[in-house]
C-alpha cells in the first residue's frame, strides 16, 4: 500500500529533480529521500525517476502520473484539515516566541497567514528561547521561533531557517564611538563588550558566534562583561559604558541613552529559524513553513534588519 507520506518527497523530487534539495526542503537527509522514493516505485511496481551520478529525471510514467499525485496530495491534505477542523484544537500549532521577536517577525507572518491560509491556526506562546525549544523537545509546542545557534540539536529535533538577521552595535551614547554612522568590529575590539551569561539561557552558542565575529576579522574584545538577561543590558551598558552586539530587530524603549549602529564588514548576521520535531512533521507544519518561505520572498526589504 502507498504510503502518502512519502507523497510530498516525490512531488518536491520532480518540482527539483535534485535529492540534496529535496532533503534540504524537507528537513530530512538525502538517504531518506532516496529510500522513500525506492518505497514509492517498488510499490508501484514502476519506475518514476531515471538517475543517474550527473542527473535526475522524471520518466515517462513518472511525467505522466505526476499531475494525479499532486491531486491525490492536495485531497489527502483536504481530508486531514477536515479532521483537524471536526477535531477542534487538534489542528493549531502551537508556537513558541520570545516576545521581542513577537512584534517585529511572527505577527506579520501570522497576519499574512490568516489572509492567504485561515484554516491554518496558531496559537502563540512568549517563552525564552532555551524554554521554547524544551516544549517542542517535550512536545508541549510544536514549533519554537530562535536564533539558530543551539549548543546541541539531538535527533528528531531539527530546524528550518526563516531569515537572516543583520547584527548592530548596540552602544552607550557616553562611549566616544556613539556618534558614528557605522562602526567595525576592529574599532569595537578596544571598547567593554556585554554579553548575556552563558549559565542564565544558555546562550554559550550565541556568545561563540559573536567571538568568532571578531576572530575571522584578526582582532578580540579586550574586555567581557557578563548580564543575565535581555532586560539587564541596558543597566550593564550604562554602567560600563561598553557595547553589545545584538540583532537588528531587538528594540530597547523608554533607553534613549542607547544608540544602535550598523557594522561594516560583510556578513554579521544570526540565523532566525523555527525548531521542530521531525517525527512531528505534519502536513501543517509543512504548509506552515512554505507559506512561511513565501511570507519572506514577498516582504522583501522590510526594514527589519534581514540580509
Amino acid at each position: 500500500m502507498l504510503n502518502m507520506e512519502y507523497v510530498p518527497e516525490l512531488l518536491v523530487l520532480a518540482e527539483t529533480l535534485s535529492y540534496t534539495e529535496t532533503a534540504r526542503r524537507l528537513h530530512v537527509s538525502h538517504s531518506v529521500v532516496s529510500r522513500h522514493i525506492d518505497a514509492v516505485e517498488r510499490t508501484l511496481g514502476v519506475r518514476l525517476f531515471d538517475r543517474t551520478t550527473r542527473k535526475v529525471e522524471l520518466t515517462d510514467a513518472g511525467r505522466a502520473v505526476i499531475a494525479d499525485f499532486s491531486a491525490m496530495q492536495a485531497h489527502y491534505t483536504h481530508v486531514l484539515d477536515e479532521l483537524g477542523r471536526l477535531a477542534g484544537d487538534a489542528s493549531v500549532i502551537r508556537l513558541s516566541c520570545p516576545d521581542f521577536w513577537i512584534p517585529c517577525y511572527l505577527e506579520p507572518l501570522l497576519a499574512f497567514l490568516s489572509l492567504e491560509q485561515p484554516a491554518l491556526r496558531v496559537k502563540l506562546e512568549s517563552n525564552p528561547p532555551v524554554v521554547g525549544l524544551s516544549a517542542v523537545e517535550e512536545g508541549r509546542c510544536d514549533l519554537a521561533f530562535g536564533i539558530g545557534l543551539p549548543a546541541e540539536l539531538k535527533p528528531p529535533m531539527n530546524m528550518r531557517l526563516f531569515l537572516r538577521e543583520r547584527i548592530v552595535a548596540t552602544i552607550h551614547e557616553d562611549n566616544a564611538l556613539a556618534g558614528c554612522e557605522t562602526l567595525t568590529l576592529g574599532q569595537l575590539a578596544g571598547e567593554p563588550l556585554v554579553v548575556l551569561d552563558d549559565r542564565a539561557e544558555g546562550f554559550s552558542r550565541m556568545n561563540e558566534e559573536v567571538l568568532r565575529f571578531f576572530t575571522q576579522r584578526g582582532c578580540a574584545p579586550c574586555d567581557i562583561r557578563r548580564t543575565e538577561q535581555i532586560e539587564t543590558l541596558g543597566l550593564k551598558l550604562s554602567e560600563c559604558k561598553g557595547y553589545a552586539l545584538t540583532p537588528a530587530s531587538l528594540q530597547f524603549p523608554h533607553r534613549d541613552y542607547l544608540r544602535a549602529i550598523p557594522l561594516e564588514g560583510g556578513d554579521i548576521s544570526f540565523p532566525l529559524c523555527f525548531f521542530f520535531r521531525t517525527d512531528r512533521l505534519s502536513p501543517a507544519l509543512t504548509r506552515f513553513f512554505e507559506y512561511a518561505e513565501r511570507f519572506v520572498s514577498l516582504s522583501g526589504d522590510r526594514g527589519w534588519g534581514r540580509l
